[in-house]
């Protein structure tokens, strides 16, 4: 605060804390830098200045402090004012003058507004009000709905300054006079009025708690309503619930954090990726279970390029009464997110810096180069040196690959958004640069990003809102080989003489995993802008039309650059490519809103047309005549040489309809219809989606009044359809592949083959779901519930069907079969301790999720595999009528015989070491059945701690890196694993102890695809610790200063002995599962500094 006291100026006492402070102050010194030319900014004020405040039991000091940062006022005061007395006050939007002359009620204290400058003083003798000669005294006491003491309560007698506070018992005493009106208020609760009737002395005063929190907004698709008047399954995540939290990606958010949300981390510790979100498991067979994201409003913009510090809050809407307004388009979900704007008054500028450093938490246990020789003597022909041998037992000698691709990663983030505006005009605009190295050798990325988001009221009927967000994201060599790191020999050498990486003598591998991060790039751009404007109109009370134009610009291009020493025999190539996708949308909305008595309702037109184009243009060659230039040098290209281009184009009609009503806040309806019009297909070109939802506030019910256990609880109940168009642009259309055949002889003739088939009859994917929910706040509002049952049924899946080649081969889309999905959903918010210095909030959610597949028109699916890893497993994936949509299709192991050889069981039920292919069981389960999350904040005063907690149950992986680190039998490939070595037949004394077979008996068949290398998966990993420490302004004197320091995925608990349980190979739902060496999720230790002026 600005205090001057007159006639002297104030000095502030030396705080025992200002040495540590202070070093805070230099290590800040380049942020004030930055921010020193706004610390004066500010707009012009009047008297009619409106701040908002809910403070409770503070120093008076401080609710200054607080007043002078929303306004221009500067407090001046006598050294005879005690600034450290307890004031309560709570005002929304309301004038300074009347939040003070509320605040110093009872204080002995009053002031004066002159200009900008605010003076306090002490009354003078005589202006104590006066209490009439027929005044009573009323003693009193405050309880809340449990009948605990209320400390701290206002008492006042309406329309004088005759006032006083309850005690620690939560008693009062107070004269008043004869039929006065007493107003009771505290922080938190409703405002009570009680007149005193004649001859009445003594009070009960039952405060009961705000319910404000129901009356939240939500956003919800094309309009938002109020959280207690929501008839769908909707969950909301505000920015208070990740803003202490280093978060670099949206999607990590969702994690755990909302039921019914997976948020799968396949290549968590991969720079660039993001990770797979699912809502309410899947809908389809096909690759389009992807949610909608809407950010302000507009489709699919690129989630993964908004800054996470913009973020207001974010809705995640589930079940058909909600998706269907957004019709085929919200078959898996709909994540809206709402960025943040500015507010009327002065310049707000906050700035934070993240230094954050990363590693791979959990590496792989492999032989030493020493471990490594002996067992190649033991096991091959292959002999070493005396020499040799001692260079790899004293480290002289040797490799440790995962010393070589790992490193320390650190990241650099830093974000500055200034917000503020008139009460006409407002502004918030944002920027972030973020720089990080990865976990793996050369892997490098960089970000920038803005935002600016305007809003100006041009009229009292016109409203005009401007968004436009860009970024720019250049990344090098994210991906490295960890399977192939994981299997190659540390005996060998790194390059010849020449400097070429060399291949592993004694595997059939592919190239050195560390020679293709030296010796290729791979390097990729990404430019995007985003923009709309949306036009508001306010035509007549309660009609409103908006038109919302918007664009979105993306241009993308990947580069690719190998030389001649990342392997032997390597041709010099490159590789240029570049594309741009330009999408456009017109939503125009409707809206009327009317409250009519005890009936409530809200209407809800709109017409919208969607728009996507995608151009792509490539260039590759190989043997160039200079490698200087790397993949620029196209004109030295000497073989090879080759172009392509390809253009799509998507269009989308839509016109629907919505209707909300509800009587006396008690009963609810809502009703939905949207029609879509989709040039993809060709005589099925409309699909119509309806749904409707039911909901009753039993709260609200007259037999509810007089109990005090619940301040909110809702039945509700939705059904509706949604629909799926995820098929390729031109996928109904056939399409015809140029090729060159010789008929038998040597010359090449020109000619084209059906690549693939038409489907004019294909018709939309539908999805009918069915869900019922009750939501309660109860206990004072210190716990709410909401649990949810719902089951999906997706009818005509699209589906490309295969052609034998002996027909011609190719393929065609087609409807195939039905599946569902099920579950359950819960999610708790409890505040177990809640005083005036400290609470600990925790949240619980948890889902499971069953489907099945119950129709695919009598066929059986082996899902086509072409091979992974130089054929190390193929043809997994089985999809079978009754089954989950996703399973593996394994040979069961039956253990090791007495010769070392791998036994394997048979269809009949007996064992053999050469399994046919029909002795292939289903067995597993890639997808989790059970997500939950476990989020703890605790508050101190200043001080903030966040503990969250998140896991997975009912799961398996194909741990294909231990199958290939830990057997040599197959697929050219020598034990590198520890515990492949030492628990094998060949080297354990008691063979019957043995975990792996004989490497020695050419009899012994390594099959991969075998129960042996499924593992369960479960897993609880501590996703995030976190600690924060606010200085405020008046401390620091110049701004509020946070610090603070997180750790990211301190520790998981799993018996899975991969890296990782949640890696997977693919991201494909029928194909998820495979370990083959993916990233692993980074422990990540994060130091925080953020300031705000």
């Amino acid at each position: 605060m600005k205090k001057f006291f007159y006639p002297v100026l104030y000095h502030a006492k030396k705080d025992p804390g200002s040495k540590p402070i202070g070093r805070t102050m230099k290590l800040t010194a380049s942020f004030l830098l930055v921010c020193s030319c706004f610390a004066f900014a500010g707009p012009a004020n009047s008297q009619n200045t409106k701040v908002s405040l809910n403070k409770n039991q503070i120093q008076l000091g401080e609710l200054l402090d607080e007043i002078e940062e929303q306004t221009d006022y500067l407090f001046i005061s006598n050294r005879n004012v005690d600034l450290t007395r307890k004031v309560s006050v709570r005002a929304a939007d309301k004038p300074v003058r009347e939040v003070l002359e509320e605040a110093l009620r009872n204080t002995g204290l009053t002031f004066r507004i002159e200009g900008v400058n605010i003076i306090l003083s002490e009354e003078r003798a005589g202006t104590a009000p006066r209490v009439s000669q027929q005044a009573r005294e009323i003693n009193g006491k405050i309880v809340d709905a449990n009948g605990e003491p209320v400390i701290g309560a206002n008492v006042i007698e309406k329309g004088t300054g005759n006032g006083t506070v309850s005690d620690i018992d939560g008693n009062f005493s107070l004269s008043v006079a004869a039929g006065a009106t007493l107003s009771v208020s505290y922080i938190g609760y409703l405002e009570q009025e009680i007149t005193i009737r004649e001859g009445q002395t003594r009070l009960l005063v039952k405060l009961q708690e705000d319910t404000q929190r129901l009356d939240e907004v939500v956003v919800v698709g094309y309009g938002t309503v109020r959280k207690r008047d929501l008839t769908g399954a909707v969950t909301s995540v505000s920015d208070s619930q990740f803003d202490a939290q280093p978060v670099k990606k949206m999607s990590e958010i969702l994690q755990g954090r909302v039921a019914g949300v997976q948020a799968s981390s396949y290549s968590g510790g991969q720079l660039g990726t993001d990770a797979n979100i699912r809502i309410r498991g899947v809908s389809s067979i096909n690759f389009g279970n992807d949610p909608l994201w809407v950010i302000d409003g507009v489709f699919g913009g690129p989630a993964s390029i908004t800054n996470p510090d913009d973020i207001a809050s974010i809705e995640i809407l589930k079940d058909a009464s909600s998706t269907a307004i957004y019709g085929s388009r919200g078959a898996n979900g709909v994540i809206l997110v709402t960025t943040k704007r500015g507010q009327a008054g002065k310049p707000h500028v906050s700035v934070s810096g993240e230094i954050g450093i990363s590693n791979i938490p959990k590496r792989l246990d492999q032989l030493s180069a020493y471990e490594y020789a002996q067992a190649l003597e033991a096991m091959t022909d292959t002999r070493f040196s005396e020499e040799e041998m001692n260079g790899y037992r004293t480290g002289a000698l040797g490799l440790d690959w995962q010393d070589l691709i790992f490193q320390t990663g650190v990241s650099q983030d830093y974000k500055l958004n200034i917000s503020g505006g008139s009460e006409k005009n407002r502004y918030f605009v944002s920027g972030l640069f973020l720089n990080q190295t990865g976990v793996t050798e050369e892997s490098k990325l960089k970000r920038y990003g803005f935002r600016a988001n305007l809003d100006s009221d041009v009229t009292n009927w016109l409203n005009i809102t401007t968004n436009i967000e860009g970024s720019v994201e250049t990344t090098h060599n994210t991906a490295a080989n960890l399977m192939d790191m994981a299997n190659y020999s540390p005996t060998m050498e790194l390059t010849d003489e020449n400097g070429v990486y060399q291949r592993d003598p004694y595997s059939s591998q592919n190239a050195s995993p560390y020679g293709l991060l030296k010796a290729r790039d791979t390097d990729a751009e990404r430019y995007n802008v985003n923009g709309y404007v949306d036009l508001k109109f306010k035509i007549i009370d309660g009609l409103t039309f908006s038109a919302l134009g918007s664009m979105a610009l993306t241009n993308g291009s990947n580069y690719y650059f190998t030389s001649t020493k990342a392997w032997p025999s390597a041709i010099s190539g490159m590789s240029n490519s570049m594309n741009r996708t330009v999408t456009l949308q017109n939503t125009n909305n409707l809206t009327y809103q009317k409250q009519f008595g005890d009936h409530s309702l809200t209407a809800t037109g709109v017409f919208e047309i969607y728009q996507k184009e995608y151009k792509t243009v490539g260039v590759s060659g190989n043997d160039l005549l200079s490698e200087k230039v790397g993949y620029w040098n196209v004109s030295a290209v000497q073989s090879g040489l080759s172009g392509s281009t390809s253009y799509t184009k998507e269009q989308m009609v839509s016109a629907f309809g919505r209707v909300m009503y509800n009587y006396k806040n008690r009963y609810y309806a809502t009703a939905t219809l949207r029609a879509d019009g989709s040039s993809k297909f060709i005589n099925n070109k409309w699909g119509y989606f309806p749904s409707g939802a039911l909901a009753w506030n039993v709260s609200e019910e007259e037999f509810m009044k007089e109990q005090d256990l619940f301040q909110q609880l809702k039945l509700r109940a939705s059904v509706g359809a949604t629909g799926n168009q995820a098929i390729g642009t031109y996928g109904t259309l056939g399409l015809l592949t140029l090729a060159n055949y010789t008929y038998g002889m040597e010359t090449l003739y020109p000619g084209f083959w059906l690549n693939t088939y038409a489907s004019p009859d294909l018709t939309w994917e539908k999805t009918y779901s069915f869900d019922v929910g009750v939501d309660a706040t109860l206990l004072d509002q210190r716990l709410s519930l909401t649990i949810d049952w719902y089951r999906k049924n997706t009818k005509d899946l699209l589906f490309q069907k295969s052609i034998p080649m002996f027909y011609g081969g190719g393929s065609y889309w087609d409807n195939v079969g039905e599946m569902y999905s099920t579950g359950v959903e819960l999610s708790a918010t409890a505040y177990p301790v809640r005083t005036k210095d400290f609470e600990w909030q925790t949240i619980l959610t948890a889902s499971s999720l069953k489907t099945e597949v119950t129709n695919l028109g009598g066929e059986e699916f082996l899902i086509p595999d072409a091979g992974r890893n130089n054929g190390l497993i193929e043809d997994v994936y089985y999809m079978e009528e009754g089954l989950p949509i996703s399973n593996f299709h394994l040979w069961e192991w039956a253990g090791i015989d007495d010769n070392g050889a791998n036994l394997y069981r048979t269809k009949d039920g007996g064992v053999t070491t050469s399994p046919s292919d029909e002795d292939r069981v289903v067995t597993g389960n890639p997808i989790p059945k059970w997500n939950f999350g476990w989020n703890n904040t605790l508050r101190y005063k200043n001080w903030e701690m966040n503990i969250f907690f998140r896991g997975s149950t009912g799961f398996q992986r194909l741990n294909m890196v231990r199958m290939s680190t830990s057997t040599m039998n197959a697929f050219g490939r020598f034990i590198t694993s520890r515990d492949g070595y030492y628990n094998s037949w060949d080297v354990v004394a008691d063979k019957s102890r043995a975990e792996f077979a004989s490497s020695k008996n050419s009899e012994s068949r390594v099959l991969s695809r075998s129960t042996q290398w499924l593992e369960d998966a479960d897993f609880l990993r501590l996703q995030n610790v976190s600690i924060s420490y606010l200085f405020p302004k008046k401390q620091t004197r110049f701004a509020d200063v946070s610090i603070g320091f997180s750790a990211q995925n301190l520790f998981t608990i799993t018996k899975y002995k991969g890296m990782d349980p949640e890696t997977s190979e693919s991201t494909s739902d029928t194909e998820v599962g495979l370990d083959m060496g993916n990233y692993p999720s980074t422990r990540t230790f994060t130091f925080t500094l953020k300031l705000g002026f």
